[in-house]
């Protein structure tokens, strides 16, 4: 995280900070624009999260849509996500396997490291099935 300590905290980045540290889901740059109405703009917001996913202070996440969302991800266990493809609504999952894919997927497929990855399960969620 030593670009993360690099940045220059202004007050638009501190804001754009509460707003998706506080979240309990996953925002989308137009979440976050909405949620700061006037304490910074739509710009701000999109320049400020794409700077804080390069650094590593928030994950990516998608919706069904295809939709990125974002993240905390500073004092927040690697996680995954479950979505339902009819509301949308997600949860977190936790794969135990994460370390040893790290490993295992180089070594297979003649990469010398893997920098990232995501896994995301969609289906149905309890309250939108229908039977």
């Amino acid at each position: 995280m030593s670009q993360a300590a690099d940045l220059v905290w202004t007050s638009q980045r501190e804001a754009v900070r509460k707003i998706v540290e506080k979240s309990a889901i996953p925002l989308s740059i137009e979440d976050v624009y909405v949620r700061g109405r006037g304490d910074f703009d739509r710009a701000t917001a999109f320049r400020t999260m794409k700077t804080f996913h390069r650094v590593g202070l928030v994950t990516e996440c998608s919706t069904r849509a295809g939709m990125k969302t974002y993240e905390w991800s500073i004092g927040q266990r690697h996680h995954h996500h479950v979505v339902c493809l009819q509301c949308e609504k997600m949860s977190d999952v936790v794969v135990r396997e994460d370390a040893i894919l790290k490993q295992v997927v180089p070594a297979k497929h003649g990469f010398a490291s893997i920098t990232g990855h995501t896994i995301e399960f969609f289906g149905i969620c309890k309250s939108c099935d229908p039977s």
